[in-house]
């Protein structure tokens, strides 16, 4: 059997892209654009050669909201600390009747 090494997919970082309402100095028509939102997505921008003009084809989605991203964490941090309070008696303790230790 001949087996032929893989070639690995590069690895890409997404592009962040913010929404901008530019004018076309030909037409002087008002049109939505895509630019880069940080000097980072310029540079990737960069080395993939992509130049103005060129077609590219895209996946879009919203960028998630970090205050809503920080909540689901802090809630999953609540429920991962709740069995360890379980486990050194403090909600048992908060339970009249229940043996305060072990």
């Amino acid at each position: 059997m001949n087996a032929q090494p893989v070639k690995r997919k590069k690895d890409r970082r997404a592009l962040y892209l913010r929404v901008h309402r530019v004018v076309i100095p030909e037409t002087g028509e008002l049109v939505g654009a895509l630019l880069p939102e940080s000097v980072i997505s310029q540079r990737e921008m960069r080395e993939r050669a992509l130049k103005t003009g060129d077609v590219v084809r895209c996946e879009l989605r919203k960028k998630r909201n970090p205050k809503y991203w920080r909540l689901v964490h802090a809630l999953g941090g609540l429920l991962a600390e709740f069995p360890r309070r379980i486990r050194r008696g403090l909600i048992e303790a908060s339970v009249p009747g229940a043996p305060l230790h072990s």
